[in-house]
């Protein structure tokens, strides 16, 4: 709670600081000497070359900065963690996570990988008997084919033709038996009277007759029935049977291309998901490296995004959770440095890009910087929240360089801009100088008196102010309000009663 408290503190005083008014930093030309010491030391007016100056302060931030993010994916709890504001080189552990739950999933994603890479090898295996398959099983399909296709053509080329002429020899017998049948029974009524045959013989040579008579027809009808419709449809069968033992052939090849096509798909799938396994198990492992923290770059450690600090509602320290995206802690380089001031409208105009600066910062012993305004915004803001809405100021950015680790990040810089000189006027330290009310006056010593003196102050900063009218050259002012003198009342004239001392 105290570092959130403080970390919501700073911004604050740092912007209240940014926000006093431009002064004009005076030096002179003719230094103060002889002033009486004590807390109400005097200081005589003198008349020399006054340096007009815009003073602001900003806080010191980086021009480059490193965001460190853990990089996972997931949630995981800080274990180790350096301390905010060590110096680090790059490639340095900055931070430690958990991996409890990274060596939990390793292990199981390396099992997956196993099972993966047996069942793609049980899938090759399969697939090398099913090609071997379809070799023997086209083999055996095409020369089913081939022998249709012979049956086929053996027998319209040559078994037709060898049946047709086996018939038309039967018929030519049939036919020759036949007539000799007939003859003989032609002859047979002469043989009949000259006594050379019996009736029986007569009777026996008709029946010869009619036997051959009808096996002449029949050889006959057989020639006609084989040349008119056995030939054409055995023909027929023949070419259909060897047709669609092709087909078969065909049918039986696009099936196990199709078949060895879907197992060659599913294997692929197997070993694309082996390669995602791979990837996975890979691509935690870069996760687990990632668990170690290291600094990109030399430079300091600061806790959060410096660019959101306003935003940050949790602390970072060990015991936490942080995700991939949230940034850790972030690197400056503290070798190139800017600060960022606001300067009223009044005085905007007298700057620009380029023209130099002079930082001071003095924690830690005071130390002298040049520096250079490296950018002014073309548009003005009104203010911060607890500044008056009707101040337009304009953020200028200033730029130095440093020693590494001279400086630390937000600290308090002064910046100085020189933006002319006024010659031959008088002067006073500036705490010299007061206001009250609508007057501005000076205590000055005169005669043993102590007097309350209006002045008409002019450009002022840089620890000495202008006086354009009540002082004279060689006149004695206090630094301090002297307490040990009873003040009277002013005159007309400026200048107040004496007052007596103790």
């Amino acid at each position: 709670m105290i570092a959130r408290a403080s970390r919501l503190a700073f911004p604050i005083l740092a912007a209240a600081a940014c926000c006093a008014a431009v002064y004009f930093s005076a030096s002179a030309g003719l230094k103060a000497a002889g002033a009486p010491a004590g807390p109400a030391a005097l200081y005589t007016v003198r008349r020399g070359t006054v340096r007009m100056t815009v003073n602001r302060t900003g806080a010191i931030s980086s021009r480059r900065s490193e965001k460190v993010k853990p990089g996972i994916p997931y949630g995981a709890k800080i274990i180790e963690l350096v301390p905010e504001g060590t110096i680090v080189r790059k490639g340095e552990v900055l931070c430690r996570l958990d991996t409890a739950d990274l060596d939990r999933l390793l292990t199981e994603k390396d099992r997956e990988i196993g099972q993966q890479a047996g069942r793609i090898n049980s899938l090759a295996a399969d697939l090398e008997i099913e090609k071997a398959e379809f070799g023997l099983s086209g083999r055996r399909a095409e020369l089913g084919a081939r022998e249709a296709e012979g049956r086929a053509r053996s027998y319209i080329e040559v078994e037709n033709l060898l049946m047709e002429r086996s018939k038309a020899v039967q018929v030519e017998d049939a036919e020759a038996a036949y007539r000799r049948a007939r003859e003989r029974l032609l002859r047979m009524p002469s043989l009949l009277a000259d006594g050379f045959a019996s009736p029986e013989e007569a009777w026996a040579a008709e029946a010869e007759e009619r036997r051959s008579e009808l096996g002449f027809l029949r050889a006959s009808n057989e020639l006609d029935m084989f040349v008119e419709y056995a030939r054409p449809i055995e023909t027929a069968r023949l070419k259909n049977a060897s047709g669609a033992s092709s087909s078969t052939l065909e049918a039986e090849r696009k099936r196990l291309r199709v078949k060895l096509s879907f197992d060659e798909l599913h294997l692929f799938n197997e070993r694309k998901r082996l390669e995602d396994l791979l990837v996975e198990f890979d691509k935690l492992r870069e996760y687990k490296a990632m668990a170690l923290v290291r600094s990109p770059a030399d430079g300091i450690v600061i806790y959060g995004d410096t660019d959101e600090d306003w935003w940050r509602d949790e602390e970072i320290k060990v015991g936490r959770s942080v995700w991939g995206d949230e940034v850790l802690m972030t690197i400056p380089d503290m070798s190139e440095l800017h600060a960022l001031i606001k300067v009223p409208e009044s005085s905007i105009y007298m700057l620009k890009a380029g023209q130099p600066a002079t930082v001071r910062v003095r924690c830690g012993g005071l130390k002298v910087l040049e520096g250079r305004i490296e950018k002014i915004s073309e548009l003005a803001s009104s203010g911060d929240w607890f500044q008056d809405a009707g101040v337009k100021e304009f953020d200028v950015e200033v730029f130095f360089s440093a020693q590494s680790g001279m400086l630390r990040p937000r600290l308090t810089a002064e910046i100085e801009i020189a933006i002319g000189a006024v010659d031959g006027v008088l002067f006073v330290p500036e705490h010299a100088v007061r206001k009250e009310g609508g007057r501005t006056y000076c205590w000055t010593w005169s005669n043993g008196a102590l007097l309350k003196t209006d002045v008409r102050p002019g450009v002022s900063g840089g620890g000495f102010t202008e006086i354009k009218g009540g002082l004279s050259e060689g006149d004695s002012v206090y630094l301090g309000l002297p307490q040990s003198f009873e003040t009277g009342e002013e005159t007309g004239g400026g200048r107040g009663e004496a007052g007596r001392g103790p």
